[in-house]
């Protein structure tokens, strides 16, 4: 998803000016007590930036001086204060997309104050960067950074639809304490396993939302009244969820939809991540889910920067899952809108029609909304007074590939001013979408004119380009449209977009709870239109044979019961955020039943077994309400064939060659053994070779490349194939040349070069198979000048500020380390530093010792202990440098740390950068006990690749 290269920074635009300037002086999203709006200043005739930064983000590096609220910052570049469609932030952070030239780029901007990694593509030149607004600036200037583009706090599909009326019926729960979904009962799940005896048990699903456990209310006592699996839970269910990622500000809707899973399929062991940090990090939620074990995933959240027309990275993810056999599930969103009984959800032109813009649009040429022989320039939106608008619009035009820069603008016909819009410099950006949030600020109903306009570089050529378009109103409480009939190929109303409605998965419709006879009115309807290949690499994608639709899936139950507050907006919980994870379970069930069924035959299943809705197409309903018990009983028997070979082991990697061993498989259903059949796999996952041969459980696989990474799986030949054994780990022949090799672990830990005898003695290592790539990189690390100069800055990162070091904090640390400056030393730098007077405010000194020990032991420290660094502050007999130094150094927490140091250890040594949660939630537990799996896995990133 490589953005195209940059040409020198020129000057402001029009609609660059509106968003950065003009925006700054309306009520936009701001609270009702907000001054009344202003009219934006006229728009400049000058062209839009085009340097790294985007347009907002431009603006925002500009004023980063000023002290102001995240919500006024958010209002200031025309989007809303907050919620979703607000700047994504997170302690005070930015989340920052960024497209860089080489890893080394991604790299600098990862180490910019304050700034952390957030997430990075496979391809190691996309990543999301966290970063505060000061070093805006230093990210724009950069070398070999293309594109920086902010991020949008997503949008979970949960609808605020009125509770059901007094007395609604649940469904009788098993154990007497839970509350149980009415979907229970309404999608015959009940049914389902008491008829065929399945509840979930040995299928693993994942659960995908905002938060899992940030609500008041403790996720504990929801085990205990059995409504999440976990220790005590009464039906002994005790495995509880597994939360490999989660964010503290969320609303708990991953809770919610977990209680759905759990009610319908109560033996699934179940997994949660948040996707809460950007578009990048969310797909790599979904692969690590995928790697936790997931055989099902359900999400509800869609991002405002995902493509119209194409698969983008989150959609790629969910390819790459349901190629290894993982189900996917995805809320198809709450986004149909009618007016005056015309669907008004969406407008997609199949060309852009020219025509003059007003003035308040400069360098620009304006679509014409008229598909006969008149003639307007606009589309007129009547908003209710006070209430809010969102848009957000694509292009067919690919990620990386944008040859039309289309902007959208809201303009206030009674002033001619323009009063909102999204006009980022799409043609640097390689992005083709546009959004932008606005407020009404009058008590009353307002009409205002929508524009789609084309612009062009006053210095520049003429712009030509009319590819087909569409936008979506996100949100808004519209009472009037100008346009709203399909004609000559405009078409209005189809709202579901982005991975939402992608192949390899389901898009899940919603329908009331109980007597529900058709979809709620909100839920989104298909299809949606996909052009291109999925983004993926660095180059743009080329154009598909011919453009393909795809459409609601299924409909499931929403309006349920969950045990979150009344006031949460969860219970009872609408939208087809609930529908999705009622169709999710019931792919639990029907996995238990058929563990040998495909996603391609459960969906198959649910949809020829669905009830179809009266009144109801299949781009509302899909194939109709999933029946439970029809679609689990509607699944063939697996076929008696033998079981899967273990997975293989690698037992030596030597020069261009990879000796492999595997169990014989458990039995082979009645067959005799001809063989095995092993495949090798590259690192992406493309099939290398695969050959057949003797009976024998080991094999040694040849010309191998040196350097390159492999993985290798085995299949038992008894007439009929056996299943695939799982994939090996990744092995990787020794590098070649070995010096070069050794030079680059000295040079990035030790700090030096090596000495001929260090040369010789690497080279010898490797080429007798004495020690691995991986295993040489872990001894280096561990070098005097690396490890125990480095790994103290780690733990007291943790120990001060309750997080894992920033690569800034280290690059500044790890010098003084080496020229001799103390642990002590460096604590009292740290009780003293800003970062810490800010993050825990004025503390007395007992105070000091109990959040020091909290963050050293994740609970109080013993009385005693407070008791007396207490009194040795106070009768100043120690310093409180003193007291974080021994504690961050103690047994207790260097043992606690041990994983999540070394992985800081490794990715900073070796790709100059700290590791994400999702890395570090990964990777922890491994290199709590051995560090070489993950030096493997990053040496053959293309991170390392970049730097060697």
């Amino acid at each position: 998803m490589r953005a195209p290269l940059r040409t020198p920074r020129s000057r402001r635009a029009a609609i660059a000016t509106l968003l950065v300037t003009g925006l700054a002086l309306t009520s936009t999203w701001a609270p009702a007590s907000a001054a009344p709006a202003q009219d934006a200043p006229a728009p400049s005739a000058e062209a839009k930036p085009t340097g790294v930064l985007s347009t907002r983000l431009d603006a925002l590096a500009a004023s980063a001086g000023q002290r102001r609220s995240s919500a006024d910052a958010s209002a200031s570049v025309g989007l809303p204060a907050s919620g979703p469609g607000s700047l994504l932030r997170h302690d005070g952070k930015l989340y920052v997309d960024v497209v860089a030239t080489d890893a080394s780029a991604i790299a600098a901007a990862a180490g910019l104050p304050g700034a952390e990694l957030v997430a990075t593509l496979p391809d190691g030149v996309n990543a999301t960067v966290a970063l505060p607004a000061s070093s805006l600036a230093g990210l724009g200037g950069i070398a070999g950074l293309r594109s920086a583009t902010e991020l949008l706090a997503p949008k979970v599909h949960r609808s605020a639809a009125p509770a059901p009326a007094a007395g609604a019926a649940r469904a009788a729960a098993t154990c007497p304490t839970g509350v149980r979904s009415q979907g229970d009962t309404q999608l015959k799940a009940a049914l389902a396993r008491s008829t065929y005896a399945v509840d979930g048990t040995g299928i693993t699903v994942g659960v995908i939302s905002d938060s899992f456990r940030a609500a008041p209310r403790e996720a504990t006592a929801d085990v205990a009244s059995g409504d999440l699996p976990g220790a005590g839970n009464p039906c002994g269910h005790t495995t509880p969820v597994q939360v490999l990622a989660d964010d503290t500000a969320g609303s708990d809707e991953g809770r919610a939809m977990a209680q759905i899973v759990h009610d319908l399929a109560p033996g699934a062991k179940l997994l949660f991540a948040t996707a809460d940090r950007g578009d990048i990090d969310f797909a790599n939620q979904i692969r690590a889910l995928r790697d936790a074990g997931a055989d099902v995933i359900v999400d509800d959240i869609a991002y405002f920067n995902e493509p119209i027309y194409q698969d983008g990275p989150i959609s790629v993810a969910i390819h790459e899952v349901g190629a290894d056999g993982v189900a996917y599930y995805s809320a198809a969103g709450n986004a149909e809108y009618e007016v005056g009984g015309r669907s008004v959800g969406s407008y997609e032109a199949q060309a852009f029609r020219p025509t003059a813009c007003p003035a308040a649009i400069t360098n620009s040429t304006c679509h014409d909304f008229d598909p006969g022989a008149g003639v307007t320039a606009y589309d007129s939106l009547t908003l209710a007074g006070g209430t809010d608008l969102i848009i957000n619009m694509g292009w067919n035009e690919p990620i990386s590939g944008v040859g039309t820069d289309y902007d959208i603008v809201l303009v206030d016909p009674a002033t001619g001013k323009a009063v909102a819009g999204g006009g980022d410099a799409n043609l640097s950006s390689g992005q083709p979408v546009e959004y932008f949030g606005f407020t009404n600020p009058s008590s009353s109903a307002k009409t205002y004119r929508l524009y789609v306009a084309r612009y062009a570089d006053p210095d520049g050529p003429a712009a030509t380009g009319t590819p087909r378009f569409k936008f979506i109103l996100q949100s808004g409480s519209l009472t009037a449209v100008g346009f709203g009939t399909d004609a000559g190929g405009d078409v209005f109303g189809p709202t579901v977009y982005g991975h939402s409605a992608t192949t390899a998965m389901q898009s899940v419709a919603a329908v009331p709870a109980g007597a529900g006879t058709a979809v709620e009115d909100f839920s989104s309807h298909g299809p949606a239109t996909y052009c291109w290949a999925p983004a993926t690499g660095s180059a743009p994608a080329a154009a598909l044979p011919s453009c393909t639709t795809r459409t609601v899936d299924l409909a499931a139950t929403d309006g349920v019961s969950t045990t979150l507050p009344g006031d949460s907006g969860l219970n009872p919980f609408y939208g087809t955020s609930a529908a999705a994870p009622h169709a999710a379970a019931v792919a639990a069930l029907m996995l238990q039943r058929r563990p040998c069924r495909t996603p391609a035959e459960l969906y198959a299943a649910q949809q020829a077994t669905g009830r179809h809705l009266s009144g109801e197409t299949q781009d509302s309903e899909g194939a109709g309400l999933v029946d439970a018990a029809g679609a689990v009983g509607s699944l063939a028997s697996c076929a008696t064939t033998p079981s899967h070979p273990g997975t293989p082991t690698v037992s030596s990697a030597g020069a261009a060659k990879v000796t492999i061993a595997w169990k014989a498989p458990a039995t082979l259903g009645g067959g005799t053994l001809s063989g095995y059949t092993v495949e090798v796999t590259n690192q992406a996952g493309t099939v290398l070779s695969t050959t057949t041969g003797s009976t024998a459980t080991s094999r040694t696989i040849t010309g191998l490349p040196a350097g390159g990474a492999f993985r290798f799986r085995v299949r038992a030949e008894v007439g009929t194939s056996s299943a695939w054994s799982p994939r090996s780990a990744v092995a990787v022949p020794p590098f070649a040349p070995i010096d070069q090799f050794t030079l680059r672990q000295f040079v990035d830990f030790a700090g030096r070069f090596p000495t001929a005898q260090e040369l010789q003695d690497g080279k010898r290592a490797i080429t007798a198979n004495l020690a691995s790539p991986g295993a040489r990189v872990a001894k280096a690390s561990g070098f005097s000048t690396w490890g125990p100069a480095l790994d103290p800055v780690s733990r007291m990162a943790y120990a001060a500020f309750k997080k894992a070091p920033e690569a800034s904090t280290l690059a500044y640390w790890l010098p003084k380390r080496r020229a001799g400056t103390t642990v002590a030393a460096m604590a009292e730098s740290f009780v003293t530093s800003d970062r810490f007077k800010k993050g825990w405010g004025p503390l007395t000194n007992r105070q000091f010792v109990q959040r020091i020990y909290l963050n050293v032991l994740g609970h109080d420290g013993p009385a005693a202990s407070i008791d007396s660094y207490t009194t040795k502050l106070d009768e100043k007999q120690t310093t409180r440098g003193a007291i974080l130094a021994t504690l961050s150094e103690g047994a207790a927490h260097v043992a606690r740390r041990k994983g999540e140091v070394a992985t800081v250890d490794l990715f900073y040594g070796m790709l100059v950068r700290v590791p994400t949660a999702a890395e570090l939630t990964q990777w922890s537990a491994t290199t709590a006990s051995d560090r070489v799996p993950l030096a493997n896995r990053l040496l053959i990133s293309p991170a390392y690749d970049a730097r060697t």
